[in-house]
């Protein structure tokens, strides 16, 4: 589920989560010397063995710490999590204890009637000021939505504050921001949130005062 490839320390690793008979859901990490693999499993299971987990992320901080940003599933704690644990220099295990740094619930938007609060597919984002941003996708009025949350020490333990407004509302989200070619800033996620019918949508963002906002959807040449 939702892997993820990312270029670190000269080499390519895909953060992958993955459900195998009589294990928790856990996110691991296979290597590469080339984006395009063949890719081969590096560390086995980096998130808590009792933990149903998912959604596993690489955060680098300014200091070149590494840490996996991952969700604690909603299926095993109702109210799903947001956490981050301290990877070792090379990736292959944690470092530290998993410590929740939010829950879907705190958000303001959330629904406090809800039974369940869904947590997916969060994302770090280091803005041209400074700022430290997280995008995460929940749910909202009953529609799949892509949140903003701001670390308020600029760190990757916080304290988050959420942003009142969503970041997309329109029953879309397990998003991620990217740069094109040419340096622009763009928005892909999946819409709708209906199977069969989910498909890869891609936005322009614009990003002002260490805020993002979504533009109309573009064609993928366009802002490619």
């Amino acid at each position: 589920w939702a892997p993820e490839v990312h270029c670190y320390r000269g080499a390519y690793y895909a953060f992958v989560t993955l459900t195998r008979p009589g294990k928790c859901r856990a996110t691991c990490i296979l290597k590469a010397a080339d984006p395009k693999g063949p890719f081969v499993l590096y560390a086995d299971g980096i998130t808590p063995a009792d933990w149903e987990c998912l959604d596993g992320t690489l955060y680098v901080e300014p200091n070149g710490t590494p840490y996996l940003v991952f969700c604690h599933e909603w299926l095993q704690v109702q109210d799903g999590q947001i956490c981050a644990v301290q990877l070792s220099e090379d990736l292959k295990r944690p470092v530290s204890e998993p410590q929740i740094l939010f829950t879907a619930s705190s958000a303001p938007w959330a629904d406090q009637a809800a039974e369940t609060y869904i947590t997916d597919g969060p994302q770090l984002y280091r803005t041209q000021n400074g700022a430290l941003l997280m995008l995460w996708s929940s749910s909202a009025g009953g529609r799949y939505c892509e949140a903003v949350s701001i670390s308020k020490s600029c760190e990757i333990y916080g304290p988050w504050q959420h942003e009142s407004e969503l970041f997309f509302a329109d029953d879309g989200g397990h998003g991620m921001l990217f740069r094109t070619k040419t340096g622009a800033l763009g928005f892909v996620c999946h819409k709708p949130n209906t199977p069969p019918f989910e498909r890869p949508v891609i936005f322009g963002v614009k990003e002002q005062n260490g805020r993002l906002s979504v533009l109309d959807a573009v064609r993928e040449a366009q802002i490619l």
